[in-house]
């Protein structure tokens, strides 16, 4: 974790020590990968999220004034004191046994905490199978389960966005709210019309009656590199 004490133009960080660690990939082990932070406006909670195929996807609470875990701080190896770290997700194959699952991103809207997250393989190109998925709750310790009621954490997760068109192996959610309180929706993709080059895409993002996130059209004809 670093601290930047500059401006965006001038940026000066300064180190501030590791947050979580993990030194093996057994189904046991809240694996420290592809981190992403959610602050609960509501109580000024702040929670990380992170993990991948390993053990599943993980959350932990920080300590809003440091940034470091709330409990045990100085302890950030994950398999040390296993209770601070909260199982939300996994992906099972057709033989029960885990499989790819990583990329998690959470956000909250209404009562709902919707955690995004990513089946299949990336960095392959245009042969690469990922896709996001989606659950909600309305707790951020779960249970986050589907569209059909499945719980996340043992396998299940509504396909959000898959391929389509140039638009391959969609992953890494992202959501952020704009001025005038409308939405849009990040993802990197590998482009099918220009070699399987990685590109940042943008899509309008809605909120049906139900609560679920609605994917709406491209905000750009020709995303950015």
């Amino acid at each position: 974790m670093a601290e930047d004490t500059g401006t965006p133009t001038d940026p000066v960080w300064g180190d501030l020590g590791l947050v979580v660690e993990s030194y093996n990939s057994l189904p046991t082990t809240p694996r420290a990968m592809d981190p992403t932070v959610l602050r609960d406006a509501s109580n000024g909670k702040i929670y990380l999220v992170f993990g991948s195929h390993a053990g599943g996807i993980y959350s932990t609470e920080l300590n809003p004034a440091t940034k470091k875990l709330m409990t045990s701080p100085d302890v950030p190896e994950t398999t040390q004191q296993p209770s601070r770290f909260t199982r939300l997700a996994q992906h099972m194959n057709p033989e029960g046994d885990e499989s790819d699952i990583e990329a998690p991103y959470t956000y909250r809207s209404g009562e709902y905490f919707y955690l995004f997250a990513n089946w299949g393989k990336c960095c392959s190109g245009t042969a690469s199978t990922y896709k996001t998925v989606v659950g909600r709750s309305t707790s951020m310790s779960g249970p986050f389960v589907d569209k059909a009621g499945n719980e996340m954490v043992s396998g299940g997760g509504t396909v959000f966005l898959n391929a389509e068109d140039r638009y391959l192996g969609p992953g890494h959610a992202g959501i952020m709210q704009l001025d005038d309180g409308s939405h849009i929706f990040t993802f990197h993709f590998y482009d099918g019309n220009d070699n399987g080059i990685s590109k940042l895409g943008v899509r309008k993002l809605t909120w049906g009656s139900d609560g679920w996130p609605l994917l709406g059209g491209h905000l750009v004809d020709q995303p950015p590199y």
